[in-house]
């Protein structure tokens, strides 16, 4: 079986004929093809096994926005898991996650992740995960397994859904996380959105998480805030490597920002757009090696009221063909060295490039 690479397919490519948002899910015969080309493995002849849908019989999600489905979603994604790898299949509806399950003195979650297992629904716009009132402080509404960092959770796929994280009514918790991956190599994220998480000022929370990941990509994906309540940063990595993000907007955050890189490298920003966030649109510190090109920070009306572009104690950090304006300033510098800027405008002001 060739790979995608050997068949001159990109990434993009790949990820359309494994799923076809307009259609919903594509063939059974088709996913299982894209699936051994993915994996590398061969696919059992019978290909609707590395399908798992949720609302079959033998899971019983109902998709309806009142039973409580966290257990269905979380049985297929375990069937998929013990066959070595597969699709856990999100039929159009709302998915209503109340189960919370801890692992004392780690986490909260709703559902958990393992290595080779892809969640894909049938549209941003027509899967929906719920999360149920009440949730603890800092759960991770979706959490890939690894947790210690003894071993990695490897390929992960979110695909064409969108995960409400119910902010205005998490009164127990400071923050949570939309979409955690810890521990995590290989994750792929297309056309997710992930709203209304909730995040405090004193407990960031956010959308899409990275931490200690790497080889891992956001393409399509938005974190917004549509509702009440206090939302966190939309999209973060921290003391990760080699994250890429592409055509993602980040939206809406009360309290912290759009974009987000912490202690980390090789991080990567291709058309991703911040706004109307509390402090800055496209945030870096301490992390090095960050190439931001023709990435956007506010923009008439939707303004974010700190800085567009800001760069703390970073080093290698590349700006190409970005534009800001109705920031506080549109490039701020504080201690960061070897910035590259290319063509771009920064409106409103740029300070302490000469630092």
């Amino acid at each position: 079986m060739e790979t995608p690479a050997r068949l001159g397919w990109s990434r993009r490519d790949f990820l359309e004929a494994l799923f076809v948002s307009s259609a919903g899910l594509a063939s059974a015969s088709v996913v299982a093809s894209a699936f051994e080309m993915q994996s590398g493995a061969r696919v059992s002849p019978s290909p609707r096994r590395a399908i798992f849908r949720v609302t079959d019989p033998q899971f019983g999600a109902r998709g309806d926005g009142i039973a409580d489905d966290a257990p269905a979603i979380q049985a297929a994604i375990d069937a998929a898991s013990a066959a070595g790898g597969g699709a856990v299949v999100l039929s159009a509806g709302t998915y209503l996650l109340r189960s919370v399950r801890e692992q004392p003195g780690v986490r909260y979650f709703l559902l958990d992740v393992p290595s080779h297992v892809t969640i894909a629904g049938a549209g941003i716009d027509r899967s929906l995960l719920l999360a149920a009132p009440g949730l603890p402080d800092q759960t991770r509404i979706i959490s890939t397994r690894s947790t210690d960092g003894a071993s990695l959770v490897l390929n992960p796929t979110f695909i064409d859904f969108t995960l409400d994280g119910n902010a205005s009514l998490q009164p127990d918790a400071r923050s949570c996380v939309g979409i955690s991956c810890i521990h995590t190599e290989g994750a792929r994220h297309l056309r997710v959105s992930v709203r209304n998480v909730k995040g405090t000022a004193d407990s960031e929370g956010t959308g899409f998480d990275s931490y200690f990941a790497s080889k891992s990509t956001y393409d399509g994906c938005q974190a917004l805030r549509t509702g009440g309540g206090p939302t966190g940063s939309g999209f973060s990595a921290t003391n990760s490597r080699a994250i890429s993000y592409q055509d993602c907007r980040a939206g809406g955050s009360t309290q912290w920002q759009g974009f987000t890189t912490y202690h980390s490298d090789a991080i990567e920003y291709l058309r991703c757009h911040g706004f109307q966030n509390a402090q800055r649109g496209l945030n870096c510190e301490q992390s090095q090696s960050v190439t931001y090109r023709s990435c956007r920070a506010g923009g008439p009306g939707v303004g974010n009221s700190g800085d567009g572009f800001y760069l703390f104690r970073s080093s290698g950090i590349t700006l190409s063909d970005c534009r800001s304006s109705e920031n506080r300033n549109g490039l701020m510098n504080s201690g960061s060295t070897a910035i590259q800027v290319v063509g771009g405008a920064f409106e409103d002001s740029i300070r302490g490039m000469d630092q």
